[in-house]
């Protein structure tokens, strides 16, 4: 048998298992696309915004659909219910193999890329210590936000004559509460230590955007040239800022009180690991290793999300103009211009126009 004729029957082979697993794997799931062997529906995805691409499949085979992406099935949610009945149930909180999970969590570790009781356990302890530090107690967490905002309106102004970006003074500000919350430590717009930490930071996120779909395939990782500097520069990176929370632990581990009296979120799991250690209990949930991955969870999920939301907010009105003075003179109604704003002061404004302060 010819090589030619070897492997067109190796190909007809293929397709026809392809079909077959295909035919035996939808009947399960929602309908879809078909796709292509291989890539699946990948090159139908391309070549405009993703949102709008999913938006045509959605009104095409519902609101809720499966898609191809290379040789994993992808089951799309569009509509707030649905995802709300799904993400609320404990059978749905797994997580996928993914590349930049294996690269920023070190596998299935932390809270994003964790699943089952060490996902519950972290989530639900890391819930009720933010709370306790900050997140419920409106005075505690006032205070946080309102030192980074006076700190970011102070850098702003000391360039005022100058065009500057406002990115950066932004994500400095919104890094520097997570920091308090979780090392009790807060650092100055110039420091030479936070701007390096911030700028790895968000060369990881632009990297893990480069990335896109091919982290569900690593092995394209290497058939791509960019593809391949961006994992290399995740790898790199992240090394750089585990090394700093591990730092970071091992000086709280050296200043850790004996008498209990948790100032941060790492001073609480250190000593709840040394409760569970001295009740005789081995929990492999909670170890130094598991704490590091929790804090950059806390720093890579938070920071650029909340950054990102108030940089559209302002970019918005900037845009119009008249809804900057609308919002200007509500702020001076409510607050004043004897004091800072707070939240208790949320539940005051106004909630029509399509803007609420929060």
């Amino acid at each position: 048998m010819s090589v030619f004729l070897l492997f067109v029957s190796f190909g007809i082979v293929y397709l026809v298992q392809f079909f077959v697993k295909k035919i035996l794997l939808w009947s399960k799931l929602p309908p879809g696309p078909w796709g292509v062997p291989l890539l699946g529906s990948v090159p139908f995805l391309g070549g405009g915004p993703l949102h709008l691409k999913l938006d045509s499949l959605r009104k095409k085979h519902g609101d809720v659909f499966t898609v191809g992406v290379f040789h994993k099935e992808v089951v799309v949610l569009s509509d707030w219910e649905s995802v709300r009945d799904f993400f609320g149930r404990l059978d749905f909180s797994g997580r996928p193999d993914a590349l930049l999970f294996r690269q920023v969590a070190l596998g299935n570790n932390g809270i994003v890329s964790s699943q089952g009781s060490l996902w519950q356990e972290n989530r639900r302890f890391t819930l009720r210590v933010l709370r306790d530090f900050g997140l419920g107690k409106r005075e505690a967490l006032d205070s946080m936000i309102q030192d980074a905002a006076l700190g970011l309106c102070r850098s702003l102004r000391a360039r005022r004559h100058e065009p500057q970006d406002f990115g950066p003074h932004l994500n400095l500000a919104v890094l520097n509460v997570i920091w308090k919350m979780t090392a009790d430590k807060q650092f100055a717009h110039d420091d030479p230590r936070m701007q390096d930490f911030m700028d790895r930071v968000l060369e990881v996120l632009n990297d893990s955007s480069l990335l896109g779909p091919i982290q569900w395939v690593p092995a394209f990782v290497y058939l791509w040239p960019p593809a391949l500097k961006a994992y290399r520069r995740v790898n790199r990176n992240m090394a750089a800022i585990s090394q700093i929370f591990l730092n970071e632990v091992e000086e709280h581990k050296r200043n850790l009180p004996s008498s209990g009296g948790s100032k941060d979120y790492i001073d609480a799991y250190l000593t709840e690991m040394a409760l569970q250690k001295s009740r005789g209990e081995v929990n492999p949930n909670f170890t130094e290793f598991q704490l590091r991955v929790n804090i950059s969870d806390l720093f890579i999920a938070g920071s650029e999300s909340t950054a990102t939301a108030i940089r559209w907010s302002v970019l918005f009105l900037l845009c119009h103009p008249d809804v900057q003075e609308k919002l200007q003179a509500e702020v001076d109604s409510v607050v004043g211009h004897d004091r800072l704003p707070s939240l208790h002061d949320r539940n005051r404004f106004e909630r029509d126009g399509g803007w609420h302060p929060s």
